[in-house]
């Protein structure tokens, strides 16, 4: 394996790791197979924090998605309580380096490939992301839920941004 190619498994697995969990026919959102996941615990991601719920959204895929960009449990960690936790600290770093990394994904796959056939899906795929509240119901809602409804929709747009920036420059849609 050369380095080039090293680096790009290396990126894609990461990538793959830490942003996206797996949907089942049911629509249910699954935790990624991790072998420090006790025997036993639920396999499935969190449905609540903040007391919001955390939903599938903005699914371009239609019912054909197996596959979610993970945004909810991350803000839910980044969010936590001691704000200077090591958890917090890691979750924050990985949502501010998640369009950075998806678009150097996106570079090694055109230089290894000459395409992004190989990613594609990650385009249209939904966002499991802290549902979206009335604007007039966010006064009445808790400091931290106020803030994990704004970090969800930033990272969100965020997303969809770098997601369309792919499109618009590489003609990926024709």
């Amino acid at each position: 394996m050369t380095r080039r190619t090293c680096t790009h498994f290396c990126l894609s697995q990461d990538f793959e790791e830490t942003y996206l969990y797996d949907v089942d026919d049911c629509g249910l959102v699954k935790l990624p197979v991790v072998s420090s996941r006790p025997i036993g615990q639920n396999p499935l991601a969190p449905t609540t924090s903040h007391g919001l719920n955390i939903l599938l959204q903005a699914n371009l895929d239609g019912d054909t998605t197996s596959i979610c960009l993970a945004l909810g449990p991350m803000i839910a960690s980044s969010t936590h309580e001691d704000i200077r936790s090591q958890a917090s600290l890691s979750a924050s770093h990985k949502l501010a380096c998640m369009c950075a990394l998806f678009k150097l994904l996106q570079n090694c796959e055109m230089c290894r490939e000459g395409n992004i056939a190989n990613i594609d899906a990650l385009l249209g795929c939904p966002v499991y992301a802290h549902e979206p509240v009335a604007l007039d119901q966010f006064p009445s809602l808790p400091v931290a839920s106020q803030i994990a409804v704004c970090t969800s929709l930033f990272y969100t747009v965020n997303w969809f941004i770098g997601g369309s920036a792919l499109c618009g420059s590489m003609n990926c849609l024709r």
